[in-house]
């Protein structure tokens, strides 16, 4: 009776576990010590696209991980730590290995060939002896993020251009209306100082010269 009882508390919080996980909104992905697929709960399978069938028990989280950023990895840990890693499986995990629970940024690519950036936190999981026997792998979807992000560096590229092009007209009219201005200035003091009858001719040379200036601000 206490045996019975004992597997069906153990069967529960083993369904319990389960609903968690399937219902976590992220993708959870599980794994024996060689890399292969023990557990791919549905948000992973409706956004990386392989049913369950497909993978638990026959590949690697390999399939959907883009190569080329995989060799990227290595090269890392290998400057990092001085280490030589072959498999890449074991770039994958190198961190987990050692505790470290990093978020880092991968390129998941799907059953149909699409992609998407994920933010990955990989956890080696031990027995009580601390004996690693697999790892669990938690992934998010940014690709919401990655696009506010690329649409706020977008507009304030176009801020800075707007702003330079501010810059430029301020300048350039600053240059255009310098030149009129001045001799407007000029004129009207000189004007001043012409009081008398002959000095007519000059007056009028100097209001024609302010007409002028005033028409080129105009136009």
């Amino acid at each position: 009776m206490q045996l019975e009882l004992s597997n069906d508390m153990l069967e529960e919080a083993i369904s319990f576990q389960k609903a968690i996980l399937d219902n976590a909104g992220a993708m959870i992905i599980a794994t024996d010590k060689q890399g292969i697929i023990k557990y791919f709960n549905p948000e992973a399978s409706v956004n990386i696209g392989y049913a369950e069938s497909e993978v638990i028990n026959r590949r690697s989280p390999l399939i959907f991980h883009d190569r080329g950023e995989i060799a990227r990895k290595r090269k890392e840990l290998i400057k990092e730590y001085r280490i030589t890693l072959q498999d890449d499986f074991d770039v994958m995990v190198e961190k987990a290995k050692r505790n470290i629970h990093d978020e880092e940024q991968y390129t998941y690519i799907r059953k149909n060939g699409s992609s998407f950036p994920v933010l990955l936190t990989i956890t080696a999981i031990r027995n009580n002896e601390g004996e690693i026997t697999g790892y669990m792998g938690v992934a998010i979807d940014i690709s919401a993020r990655k696009k506010a992000e690329e649409d706020l560096r977008e507009a304030l590229n176009k801020e800075k251009e707007l702003s330079e092009l501010k810059s430029r007209f301020v300048s350039m009219a600053s240059h255009e209306f310098r030149t009129p201005l001045s001799t407007v200035l000029s004129s009207a003091y000189l004007i001043e100082k012409y009081t008398s009858v002959e000095d007519q001719t000059k007056r009028e040379k100097h209001l024609q010269r302010i007409v002028s200036s005033v028409n080129t601000l105009t136009d």
